[in-house]
C-alpha cells in the first residue's frame, strides 16, 4: 500500500504526489491553505472581540502607554504571587495536572 499526502479543496482531496493506481492508496490529508486562512480569521475575530470587551470594561487601557501597561501588569503579577500557595508556576502547573509530587488539596 502506498501512502501519499493530499489537501482538502472544498469537499474533495487533491493528491500532492503522483500515483499510478488510486486503489489501495492511503492518503494523509493535510490542512489546505483555506482551512489555515479560516483559522487565522477566527483567531483575529476572537482577538477583536476580546479587545472590544476590555475597552468597554476598562476604557483607560486604550490610552495607556506600553510602559504603563507593563507596570500595571507587573504590579498585578506581584499581588497574585503573594497570595499564591505555590512557590513557583511549575509547582502550580504540576498541581493543576494532578501529578504526584505536587501539592495536593487532600
Amino acid at each position: 500500500m502506498k501512502r501519499v499526502k493530499g489537501v482538502y479543496e472544498g469537499k474533495m482531496v487533491r493528491l500532492l504526489e503522483r500515483v499510478d493506481a488510486k486503489e489501495g492508496t492511503e492518503v494523509e490529508v493535510l490542512f489546505s491553505n483555506g482551512a489555515r486562512k479560516d483559522h487565522i480569521e477566527q483567531s483575529e475575530e476572537l482577538h477583536r472581540r476580546i479587545k472590544e470587551s476590555l475597552a468597554k470594561a476598562m476604557p483607560k487601557l486604550l490610552h495607556m502607554s506600553d510602559k504603563e501597561l507593563r507596570a500595571d501588569f507587573d504590579k498585578l503579577s506581584r499581588k497574585i504571587a503573594k497570595g499564591a500557595s505555590f512557590p513557583n508556576w511549575k509547582e502550580a502547573e504540576r498541581f493543576m495536572r494532578g501529578e504526584r509530587g505536587g501539592r495536593s488539596l487532600r
